[in-house]
Protein backbone atom coordinates (compact mmCIF):
# COMPACT_ATOMS: atom_id res chain seq x y z
CA UNK A 1 0.00 0.00 0.00
CA UNK A 2 2.19 3.33 -1.31
CA UNK A 3 0.61 6.36 -1.71
CA UNK A 4 0.52 9.87 -0.48
CA UNK A 5 -1.65 12.15 0.42
CA UNK A 6 -2.88 15.21 -1.63
CA UNK A 7 -1.66 18.86 -0.53
CA UNK A 8 -4.79 21.13 -1.33
CA UNK A 9 -3.21 23.67 0.52
CA UNK A 10 -0.18 24.68 -1.75
CA UNK A 11 -2.39 23.74 -4.65
CA UNK A 12 -4.33 26.54 -3.51
CA UNK A 13 -1.73 29.04 -2.86
CA UNK A 14 -0.28 28.35 -6.48
CA UNK A 15 -3.78 29.04 -8.03
CA UNK A 16 -6.02 31.10 -5.04
CA UNK A 17 -8.59 31.98 -7.22
CA UNK A 18 -9.06 28.65 -9.69
CA UNK A 19 -8.48 26.02 -6.25
CA UNK A 20 -10.50 26.73 -3.73
CA UNK A 21 -10.50 25.10 0.06
CA UNK A 22 -12.29 25.93 3.14
CA UNK A 23 -10.74 28.77 5.21
CA UNK A 24 -7.33 27.95 7.32
CA UNK A 25 -9.37 28.39 10.70
CA UNK A 26 -11.99 25.88 9.87
CA UNK A 27 -9.31 23.78 8.42
CA UNK A 28 -7.37 23.88 11.32
CA UNK A 29 -10.45 23.53 14.29
CA UNK A 30 -12.40 20.26 12.86
CA UNK A 31 -14.31 18.29 15.20
CA UNK A 32 -14.65 14.66 15.65
CA UNK A 33 -17.49 13.23 13.67
CA UNK A 34 -17.15 16.30 10.92
CA UNK A 35 -16.92 14.67 7.35
CA UNK A 36 -14.15 15.78 4.68
CA UNK A 37 -12.74 15.36 1.77
CA UNK A 38 -8.86 14.32 1.01
CA UNK A 39 -6.85 13.83 -1.64
CA UNK A 40 -5.27 10.15 -2.07
CA UNK A 41 -2.41 10.22 -4.57
CA UNK A 42 -1.04 6.36 -5.98
CA UNK A 43 2.24 5.54 -6.37
CA UNK A 44 2.30 5.58 -10.07
CA UNK A 45 1.87 9.25 -9.48
CA UNK A 46 -2.17 9.36 -11.13
CA UNK A 47 -4.26 12.48 -10.23
CA UNK A 48 -5.43 12.19 -6.87
CA UNK A 49 -8.77 10.55 -5.93
CA UNK A 50 -10.74 12.30 -3.10
CA UNK A 51 -12.75 10.37 -0.54
CA UNK A 52 -15.01 11.32 2.56
CA UNK A 53 -13.62 10.62 6.05
CA UNK A 54 -14.74 10.98 9.53
CA UNK A 55 -12.96 13.03 11.33
CA UNK A 56 -12.82 10.22 14.90
CA UNK A 57 -9.72 12.10 16.62
CA UNK A 58 -8.24 15.61 16.37
CA UNK A 59 -4.77 16.03 17.13
CA UNK A 60 -4.60 19.79 17.71
CA UNK A 61 -2.44 22.16 15.91
CA UNK A 62 -4.43 20.59 12.44
CA UNK A 63 -2.98 16.96 12.59
CA UNK A 64 -6.07 14.68 12.39
CA UNK A 65 -7.29 10.67 12.48
CA UNK A 66 -9.88 9.64 10.80
CA UNK A 67 -11.98 6.80 9.19
CA UNK A 68 -11.97 6.26 5.70
CA UNK A 69 -15.85 6.28 4.40
CA UNK A 70 -15.25 4.91 1.06
CA UNK A 71 -12.77 2.21 -0.99
CA UNK A 72 -10.53 3.84 -3.25
CA UNK A 73 -10.91 2.71 -6.77
CA UNK A 74 -7.28 3.74 -7.44
CA UNK A 75 -5.20 3.60 -4.12
CA UNK A 76 -4.73 -0.40 -3.89
CA UNK A 77 -4.71 -2.36 -0.28
CA UNK A 78 -7.28 0.98 0.95
CA UNK A 79 -10.34 0.10 2.21
CA UNK A 80 -13.50 1.83 3.65
CA UNK A 81 -12.91 2.16 7.52
CA UNK A 82 -9.18 2.31 7.44
CA UNK A 83 -7.84 4.46 9.87
CA UNK A 84 -5.63 7.49 8.00
CA UNK A 85 -3.46 10.06 9.60
CA UNK A 86 -4.34 13.46 7.58
CA UNK A 87 -3.43 16.77 8.51
CA UNK A 88 -5.42 20.41 7.49
CA UNK A 89 -3.06 20.77 4.39
CA UNK A 90 -5.03 18.05 2.72
CA UNK A 91 -8.45 19.21 3.77
CA UNK A 92 -10.44 19.82 0.21
CA UNK A 93 -13.70 19.63 1.69
CA UNK A 94 -16.02 20.13 4.54
CA UNK A 95 -19.35 18.15 4.05
CA UNK A 96 -21.85 20.30 5.19
CA UNK A 97 -25.61 19.42 5.41
CA UNK A 98 -29.13 21.21 5.94
CA UNK A 99 -29.41 22.36 9.98
CA UNK A 100 -25.55 22.56 10.10
CA UNK A 101 -25.02 26.31 11.39
CA UNK A 102 -21.82 26.02 8.13
CA UNK A 103 -24.64 25.39 5.69
CA UNK A 104 -26.17 28.02 3.57
CA UNK A 105 -28.86 27.78 0.46
CA UNK A 106 -27.47 28.29 -2.50
CA UNK A 107 -30.82 29.11 -4.15
CA UNK A 108 -30.72 32.74 -2.47
CA UNK A 109 -29.93 35.87 -4.28
CA UNK A 110 -27.05 37.94 -3.79
CA UNK A 111 -26.33 41.45 -5.15
CA UNK A 112 -23.53 41.59 -7.02
CA UNK A 113 -21.75 44.80 -8.33
CA UNK A 114 -21.84 45.78 -12.14
CA UNK A 115 -18.32 45.71 -11.91
CA UNK A 116 -17.88 41.91 -10.99
CA UNK A 117 -20.86 40.83 -12.98
CA UNK A 118 -19.88 42.61 -16.37
CA UNK A 119 -16.51 43.80 -15.97
CA UNK A 120 -15.02 40.70 -14.29
CA UNK A 121 -14.00 42.40 -11.48
CA UNK A 122 -12.70 39.84 -8.54
CA UNK A 123 -15.16 39.56 -5.77
CA UNK A 124 -12.77 41.08 -2.90
CA UNK A 125 -15.22 42.21 -0.74
CA UNK A 126 -18.55 40.87 0.91
CA UNK A 127 -21.13 42.09 3.40
CA UNK A 128 -24.25 40.75 4.73
CA UNK A 129 -27.06 42.89 5.84
CA UNK A 130 -30.44 41.64 6.33
CA UNK A 131 -32.19 40.42 3.28
CA UNK A 132 -34.81 42.95 1.70
CA UNK A 133 -37.29 39.96 0.70
CA UNK A 134 -36.91 36.23 1.54
CA UNK A 135 -35.73 35.02 -1.85
CA UNK A 136 -32.93 36.96 -0.87
CA UNK A 137 -29.24 35.66 1.18
CA UNK A 138 -28.61 39.83 2.53
CA UNK A 139 -24.90 39.48 0.21
CA UNK A 140 -23.76 42.08 -1.21
CA UNK A 141 -20.70 40.85 -3.53
CA UNK A 142 -18.14 43.83 -5.09
CA UNK A 143 -14.75 44.02 -5.63
CA UNK A 144 -14.07 46.47 -2.66
CA UNK A 145 -13.01 49.50 -5.20
CA UNK A 146 -15.91 50.79 -5.99
CA UNK A 147 -16.39 54.73 -4.53
CA UNK A 148 -18.99 55.22 -1.84
CA UNK A 149 -21.49 56.61 -4.38
CA UNK A 150 -21.68 53.24 -6.54
CA UNK A 151 -22.40 51.33 -3.60
CA UNK A 152 -25.17 53.33 -2.57
CA UNK A 153 -27.26 53.25 -5.85
CA UNK A 154 -28.98 49.75 -6.15
CA UNK A 155 -28.85 50.54 -9.90
CA UNK A 156 -25.33 49.02 -9.96
CA UNK A 157 -26.30 45.64 -8.76
CA UNK A 158 -27.59 42.64 -10.20
CA UNK A 159 -29.52 39.81 -8.48
CA UNK A 160 -27.51 36.47 -8.76
CA UNK A 161 -28.29 33.14 -7.34
CA UNK A 162 -25.44 32.36 -4.86
CA UNK A 163 -24.86 28.65 -6.56
CA UNK A 164 -23.99 30.61 -9.76
CA UNK A 165 -21.34 32.93 -8.24
CA UNK A 166 -20.26 29.83 -6.07
CA UNK A 167 -19.88 28.27 -9.34
CA UNK A 168 -17.91 31.45 -10.81
CA UNK A 169 -15.65 32.21 -7.47
CA UNK A 170 -15.72 28.79 -5.57
CA UNK A 171 -13.75 30.68 -2.59
CA UNK A 172 -17.32 32.43 -1.55
CA UNK A 173 -18.13 29.14 -0.66
CA UNK A 174 -15.79 29.29 2.58
CA UNK A 175 -18.06 32.63 3.86
CA UNK A 176 -21.22 32.22 2.82
CA UNK A 177 -22.73 30.50 5.75
CA UNK A 178 -21.70 33.46 8.15
CA UNK A 179 -24.74 35.70 9.68
CA UNK A 180 -25.98 38.44 8.86
CA UNK A 181 -23.33 41.61 9.99
CA UNK A 182 -20.22 40.04 8.36
CA UNK A 183 -17.89 41.61 6.60
CA UNK A 184 -15.47 39.80 4.50
CA UNK A 185 -11.99 41.05 2.48
CA UNK A 186 -9.96 39.15 -0.02
CA UNK A 187 -6.32 38.67 1.24
CA UNK A 188 -4.26 38.19 -1.22
CA UNK A 189 -1.54 37.12 1.09
CA UNK A 190 -3.12 34.88 2.82
CA UNK A 191 -5.11 33.44 0.04
CA UNK A 192 -8.41 33.22 1.67
CA UNK A 193 -11.30 36.08 2.91
CA UNK A 194 -10.50 37.04 6.42
CA UNK A 195 -12.59 39.70 8.25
Amino acid sequence: MTYWLYDVAEHHRQQPEAFAIPREEERYNMQPADIVSVGFVPENGESPEFMWMRVELARGEGRYIGILLEKPKTVHGLDANNRIEFSAENILEIYIEDGDPRWFDDTKLAMVSGHVVSHGGWPGRLMRIPPMAPEYSGWFIYTGEEPPEYIRDFGNFVSKPLAEMVQQYPNLRSILATPVGSDWRWDAAAAEYRK
